[in-house]
């Protein structure tokens, strides 16, 4: 029987998370972000946002911190990354919905924004 340390379970969840930057980082840039300090925290910060919004597939997880990055200003809120726009959060917060139909509304939703201050 094999036995899996927490140790080891930490340092192979290091290494993931390490591989998902490393994936991500690239297609944040090509969106237009060039400031890599800022896109590694708001990886973190995304990272954190997914887990408030049920979203744990690394896939559901890339597409929320693109998206974010994409069209709100100033990216995931540094104190609460899962405190977004009141139409946002009516959105992610949607239970029952399919998660790449929940995705492609916030996406939509996102790329219409006019950046009107509705915050939760």
């Amino acid at each position: 029987m094999l036995v899996i340390r927490r140790e080891q379970m930490r340092a192979f969840e290091g290494a993931r998370r390490q591989q998902f930057e490393e994936t991500l980082l690239p297609r944040l840039y090509a969106g237009g972000r060039a400031d890599r300090r800022w896109l590694e925290a708001q990886i973190g910060l995304g990272i954190e946002a997914g887990r408030a919004f049920g979203l744990v597939l690394e896939w559901e997880v890339a597409s929320l911190i693109e998206i974010t990055c994409a069209y709100i200003p100033g990216g995931f809120p540094e104190n609460d990354p899962a405190k977004l726009p009141v139409p946002a959060l009516a959105v992610l917060l949607t239970r029952g919905l399919d998660t790449g139909v929940k995705l492609e509304r916030y996406r939509k939703w996102a790329s219409e924004w006019d950046g009107e201050k509705v915050w939760r």
